[in-house]
């Protein structure tokens, strides 16, 4: 007789790098983000790199210009039927940068901005 495994002990699937919301306290809520990319963890605390298409919004230049006030970011990602995996909560965020993608004439791409993040803590909800 065949075995069954079981992908998790609460039977939800493997959580897919495609599928993510990202609650950052911006007005767009949890939209927007092509990409968010964390360092590794130095004591609890580390760095996300969150990316997302240039498009006009001020929010996250905002942010870094009123003097770097903290928040607390909510990371879930996602199942391919939608449903969260993992949550993740990066406590005490503070914005350290923001860069723009490369400029270029001869490619077709989608321009970029990242915002670099420090976090003094992280905590797993599920």
């Amino acid at each position: 007789m065949p075995s069954r495994r079981s992908t998790s002990s609460e039977g939800r699937g493997p959580a897919l790098a495609a599928r993510f919301t990202l609650d950052w306290g911006g007005p767009d809520g949890a939209t927007g983000f092509l990409r968010v990319e964390p360092g590794p963890l130095t004591g609890g605390a580390g760095d996300l790199r969150l990316t997302r298409a240039v498009d006009g919004r001020r929010d996250m230049m905002d942010w870094l210009a009123e003097g770097k006030s903290a928040r607390t970011l909510r990371l879930s990602v996602l199942d391919a039927g939608g449903r969260p995996v993992a949550v993740y909560r990066f406590e005490g965020a503070r914005p350290v940068s923001l860069q723009l993608s490369p400029l270029d004439a001869l490619a077709d791409d989608v321009l970029t901005e990242s915002l670099l993040v420090h976090f003094e803590r992280v905590q797993m909800e599920i």
